[in-house]
């Protein structure tokens, strides 16, 4: 699947290295090398942050309380006024940032069979990279109890961002707009340059 696979780690330090220096190469350059690279650049752009996509917030409200709860229970205690109301709460950045990802996310879910992922896959692989606790030692405890916690606290990561996709059009009050034009076109960019 296009988020499964890494890039070469050289390619995506050096593209890292140049987003970080203000000179990024362009979208097209990244997808016609390889577009894993651009895919790796943006979930590790989503880890580093220093506030998650999700916000800390958003965490404590959906994660942490809900560590212990089955996939139909979550979905049915999470309600839908609440998700969308801590949504809405974001930041703008990482509200616009969320939304263009959804919209990313559905239209490659659309173009499954070439991109072998779907929103279930998705989730995998964004859950974790939306939010995360605010107590960085809480994810680091290898024992078994520790395993387990994280085990725990990454399947509710995932239902969240299945929920918020699974939701975006009501989320989001229509998800295709105009103004996700790019999105689309490096969706289809990769997809035909696969």
């Amino acid at each position: 699947g296009i988020f499964r696979l890494s890039a070469p780690k050289q390619v995506l330090d050096e593209v890292v290295r140049l987003y970080e220096t203000g000179c990024p190469p362009s979208m097209h350059e990244m997808v016609l090398h390889d577009p894993h690279v651009v895919t790796c650049v943006l979930k590790h752009f989503l880890r580093s942050l220093p506030i998650p996509l999700l916000t800390f917030d958003v965490y404590d409200k959906f994660i942490a309380p809900n560590s212990d709860v089955a996939e139909k229970s979550f979905r049915d205690g999470v309600s839908f006024d609440d998700l969308k109301q801590s949504i809405d709460n974001l930041p703008k950045a990482h509200y616009d940032l969320l939304k263009s990802i959804c919209y990313l996310v559905r239209k490659i879910a659309e173009h499954s069979d070439s991109t072998k992922m779907n929103e279930s896959n998705l989730s995998i692989v964004f859950g974790p990279n939306f939010t995360w606790s605010r107590d960085p030692g809480s994810s680091q405890a290898m024992d078994a109890a520790g395993a387990q916690r994280i085990m725990k606290e990454q399947i509710m990561q995932n239902l969240l961002a299945k929920r918020i996709f699974e939701d975006a059009d009501k989320i989001f009050d229509q998800l295709d707009q105009h103004d996700m034009h790019d999105a689309e076109e490096a969706v289809l960019v990769a997809d035909n340059g696969r």
